[in-house]
């Protein structure tokens, strides 16, 4: 019998020596504040996730990382591996190398939504309507501008009918991965919602051009199910580049399980089964998913959920244990924590020889969005930090220290450290991807795109 583990986040907050003693620490302040830490989540155990940047967003004093983004809603990792971005508000697409530099925009698709890249390098776009658009890439030369071709594989009038005439028998694409089935043929699993519940469900569609028809039918899922196997209002789709074949989806509504990891064994039929079986209490279904929006796979299996109505991305392994979460931030200790004073203080303090760390203290900003291991004094004058290791002398060492509305950072040059951490937190997230231990998240509601790392990956 698996035994279901319960964990408890854990938060540690910053507390300065100081030399002014009438000034009140942050520790005692939220001591007295009663400030209920549990829902500024960032952490579980030691590992925390590190935002990198410049972050991919607005930025218009460094126009080459300026991305003027309207609600993005997917970001994905192609096989180049290029970086695609569905900028859903703005009906674009962005193409990006893993450093944020611009390789292109195509425009013609309105109200993308996500995206998927074949083995031909075949980029499959869908955007809440009956159609399945494509871009060549490789015949293209990768290239993204107003001559780009764009071709579709399917629409609605390969069903026969019209949508406007008849509105609830027409499918709303909403998700789509790359599939390899158990014969090893590639496939494209789309999951959809529409108006009738009839239309949510999971469908095939062959990549084999010898096929006149494409589309193969829908899995032999639960249309509207509350259950395992069900589909109610599905948002995404994904699975493992490769041979693997297993898939996730992600579906809000009423459904119990509204994450839910499949596995298919295929003999003269496909027969499919639940890659975790939810009777047994894993986290994975003890979570109380609102709006799972996307989830990705890493190539250690570890599983990466995004939840728009949580504002908080979490990590499982492939046995559904929680890992990691990050987000959502509290109201209360956005300005409460690590303010223009405290880190003043720490300046000051440091300019003036007083040692501003006690041994065996780890300092964290705990904003919520993300909580950033700062220093370890491990007793032997000797400090630690994700970046890098080094010594320190008291009376030498420097923090400098900078504010802008999104971000604020600690640098030491002795310890060549310079972290930083998110002040907005979460808004909406609706895309999650992840590449060479980065994890890359569509922050919708900010209009961003954040990568993160984890602090066991930083070298």
């Amino acid at each position: 019998m698996i035994k279901l583990v319960i964990f408890s986040l854990l938060i540690v907050i910053l507390s300065f020596a100081c030399v002014d003693k009438n000034r009140q620490s942050l520790t005692s302040f939220i001591e007295e504040s009663g400030v209920d830490l549990s829902g500024n989540i960032g952490v579980i155990g030691d590992t925390l996730f590190l935002l990198q940047t410049p972050i991919w967003g607005p930025n218009p004093s460094r126009p080459l990382f300026d991305y003027q983004f309207n609600q993005p809603g997917d970001v994905y990792i192609g096989r180049e591996p290029l970086v695609y971005i569905a900028d859903t508000g703005n009906d674009k697409i962005w193409m990006l190398d893993t450093f944020g530099n611009k390789k292109g925009i195509l425009e013609g698709i309105p109200n993308p939504v996500d995206m998927v890249q074949d083995p031909k390098l075949r980029l499959y776009i869908v955007n809440e309507t009956s159609f399945i658009f494509y871009v060549d890439l490789f015949k293209e030369n990768h290239i993204f501008d107003e001559n780009t071709k764009i071709d579709t594989i399917y629409g609605p009038e390969q069903k026969n009918h019209n949508c406007e005439l008849k509105p609830n028998d027409c499918w709303e694409f909403v998700g789509i991965t790359v599939y390899k089935n158990g014969r090893g043929e590639d496939e494209l699993y789309i999951a959809s919602r529409g108006p009738a519940q009839k239309n949510n469900m999971i469908h095939q569609f062959s990549l084999d051009p010898s096929r006149a028809e494409p589309y193969k039918g829908p899995l032999p899922f639960v249309s509207g199910g509350f259950g395992f196997f069900g589909v109610t209002e599905p948002t995404g789709i994904t699975n493992v580049q490769g041979t693997d074949i297993d898939f996730v989806y992600t579906q809000r509504g009423p459904n119990t399980f509204k994450v839910q990891w499949i596995s298919e064994s295929t003999g003269q039929t496909s027969i499919y089964a639940a890659f975790l079986d939810p009777r047994l209490g894993f986290d994975l279904f003890q979570v109380r998913f609102r709006e799972p929006e996307d989830a990705s796979i890493d190539g250690n299996r570890n599983l990466y959920v995004v939840d728009a109505a949580a504002d908080s991305m979490f990590k499982f392994s492939s046995s559904g244990k929680l890992l990691q979460t990050l987000g959502p931030i509290n109201p209360e200790l956005k300005d409460t924590l690590l303010t223009s004073d405290d880190l003043n203080s720490i300046y000051s303090d440091s300019l003036m020889g007083v040692p501003i760390l006690q041994k065996s203290v780890k300092f964290f900003s705990a904003t919520g969005s993300d909580t950033i291991l700062l220093l370890e004094d491990n007793g032997r004058g000797t400090f630690e930090g994700w970046a890098g290791k080094g010594n320190m002398n008291y009376e030498t060492g420097l923090f400098a220290v900078t504010f802008n509305d999104s971000l604020r950072s600690i640098h030491s040059t002795d310890l060549n450290l310079y972290i930083i951490y998110d002040v907005k937190g979460l808004n909406n997230p609706r895309g999650v991807s992840v590449f060479n231990k980065i994890v890359y998240i569509a922050d919708t509601g900010n209009n961003r795109i954040l990568r993160y790392k984890l602090s066991t990956d930083i070298d």
